[in-house]
């Protein structure tokens, strides 16, 4: 696993518990005061020591180059980048967590956009630091949810800034770092800022074509993850278009959902290895077994829907693939909060925060007494105007780039960025449109040459045009390829209305096969004490879904059975 543990300072307990829980280390450095380890080795940890001088680092997933031809970073890389005193938060892409020594002192290193995060607690006697929330959470005495922190992780679309919500418990994510000592601890988290630089449509293309390259220029083969929908397609379009035999197809199948049927449609024009694979847990035991790791390694971001998901990056292990896909495409065609920009366009040139709000918001559940929730919403208010005061005004950048800054900033790091950790435990994950070089050249882009995805419509009809005759996926919904932003939207609107649209049950399936669990945990003496829980609400909802058969309950059922496996494990 792409992780790493360790403490500065003397407690021969927590030496030995480290020790228990990493059993068989790739690489372990000890002295009198600092103890280190990564754990069981994978393709994305890299090290080296100096037992002489005391100094070391090890890095956790991975450094790409700048340029128009990006390379991932290997074993000489980083060692280069070492000796060189590379800027690691301005002079690398990628995404990584990295701990460096010197004798007694302690750097820590997160990348530009918190793709990985390192959390750290500090007590008189240790400063103890790790990739993995989990494991920390088993060395630690005492710790609680910080409800107000916690506001913006129930309450929004995703935690907006990044900070943890358990006391005692900082973390290091977007351009993190930390320098600590026996007698001291200093960190940061510097929020992502775009650089302006010379963007053309042609430099941009060239960009995600860059980093789309970037591990067929690395390794002998690459897997790509291809969907229906049109930014996994931008980059089939790029590498097909380079008629190699060194990369695959790969394709998550989730309760016979439309991806399927449209990858293989479009491979059909070229006929490359395509493996379809299927991401269910056995049973349900099953993946409750797995859920409370899945919940505390990704702070919460993910729930008991996302666990199969998740384990799917495990089954392209053994593939000894290295994989891109098109993840957060999203940004090059200036389509997140879209209806922000639509229908709110003076709450961003006013830095509005209850105008903003609405637009942020999230129903997960209803679940919690009203002192809590009251706790919750005075916190999500708070970190929301925090966040927004480091904005810069949208009336210079714009509003639309003022929107993706601020997804940048906030979603990044807290969905795509807690969750990496999961397949840099087995596989070379990349998402190209996650680089800072390339989110650069997006934001200096006038804003109406990236709406309508028309740099992404135009590679595809240049690279691959049999590729445009394929309807598009977006979400549930499919629609045809030549559609704009606003048709497409009103396209999808009218199908629903007639029932047309595909209709995901995964989540009532699931909850309903879990209603013997649901009901014992929920009327269980170590839930009804729980004093921050309202349990009139939560038995309604129980009952509401299985007696009455309210299916769209199943989403709120499902965080909190989440919620409930997370909580369980705090200290």
């Amino acid at each position: 696993m792409s992780s790493f543990i360790g403490f500065i300072g003397k407690n021969e307990a927590l030496n030995t518990t480290i020790k228990k829980l990493v059993p068989s280390p790739v690489f372990a450095f000890e002295n009198q005061n600092l103890f280190i380890c990564s754990a069981q080795s994978s393709s994305n940890i890299y090290f080296n020591s100096n037992t002489d001088s005391n100094s070391g680092w090890v890095s956790c997933g991975i450094g790409i180059s700048s340029g128009d031809s990006p390379t991932i970073y290997k074993q000489q890389d980083w060692e280069h980048a070492f000796a060189t005193n590379i800027d690691l938060h301005d002079d690398l892409n990628g995404h990584f967590a990295i701990v460096k020594w010197d004798h007694n002192t302690i750097e820590l290193f997160t990348d530009q956009l918190g793709m990985r995060s390192i959390f750290i607690h500090q007590t008189n006697d240790f400063t103890l630091f790790t990739t993995r929330l989990d494991w920390l959470l088993q060395l630690v005495s005492q710790t609680s949810i910080n409800w107000k922190l916690f506001g913006s992780n129930w309450l929004s679309l995703n935690p907006l800034s990044s900070s943890c919500f358990l006391d005692g418990i900082d973390r290091l994510a977007q351009g993190g770092y930390a320098r600590i000592s026996k007698s001291s601890v200093h960190l940061e988290n510097k929020r992502w800022t775009p650089k302006p630089v010379q963007s053309s449509v042609e430099s941009v293309k060239n960009s995600i074509k860059g980093f789309s390259l970037s591990a067929l220029n690395t390794f002998s083969k690459t897997s790509l993850g291809l969907s229906g929908g049109l930014d996994s397609r931008v980059l089939f379009a790029l590498l097909a278009s380079q008629k190699r035999s060194d990369f695959d197809l790969y394709t998550f199948e989730v309760n016979d959902h439309p991806d399927v049927e449209f990858a293989r449609r479009l491979n059909a024009f070229y006929n490359f290895e395509h493996n379809v694979i299927p991401i269910k847990s056995e049973s349900s035991n099953q993946l409750l077994s797995e859920l409370g790791e899945k919940t505390t390694r990704s702070m919460l971001a993910s729930s008991i829907f996302n666990v199969d998901a998740l384990k799917g990056y495990e089954q392209l292990g053994p593939l000894d693939a290295n994989t891109i896909d098109g993840a957060f495409g999203e940004i090059g065609r200036r389509r997140f909060l879209r209806g922000l920009e639509l229908k709110a366009h003076q709450v961003v040139t006013d830095k509005s925060i209850s105008g903003l709000l609405p637009y942020l918001s999230a129903n997960k559940g209803d679940i919690f007494n009203s002192d809590v929730i009251h706790e919750m919403k005075s916190g999500l208010f708070e970190e929301l105007e925090t966040e927004v005061n480091f904005m810069p005004d949208a009336n210079k950048i714009g509003v639309g780039n003022w929107i993706d800054l601020f997804v940048i900033r906030s979603r990044v790091q807290n969905l795509p960025g807690l969750n990496q950790g999961f397949s840099d435990s087995t596989v070379i994950h990349i998402m190209p449109f996650l680089q800072p070089d390339l989110l650069n050249r997006f934001l200096s882009l006038p804003e109406v040459e990236r709406s309508n995805a028309q740099i992404f419509r135009k590679i595809i009809r240049e690279q691959a045009p049999s590729l445009t005759k394929i309807p598009l996926v977006k979400g549930n919904d499919i629609y045809p390829f030549w559609l704009k932003d606003l048709s497409s939207i009103v396209w999808v609107k009218a199908k629903r209305k007639l029932g047309l649209g595909y209709r995901n049950t995964q989540p009532i399936e699931l909850i309903s096969s879990l209603e013997e669990y649901i009901r014992d945990t929920f009327n269980s003496s170590s839930v009804v004490q729980q004093s921050f829980y309202d349990k009139s609400k939560i038995e309604s909802i129980i009952n509401r879904f299985f007696d009455n058969k309210e299916s769209h309950l199943a989403t709120q059922l499902g965080w909190l059975v989440s919620f409930e496996s997370f909580r369980k494990l705090i200290p």
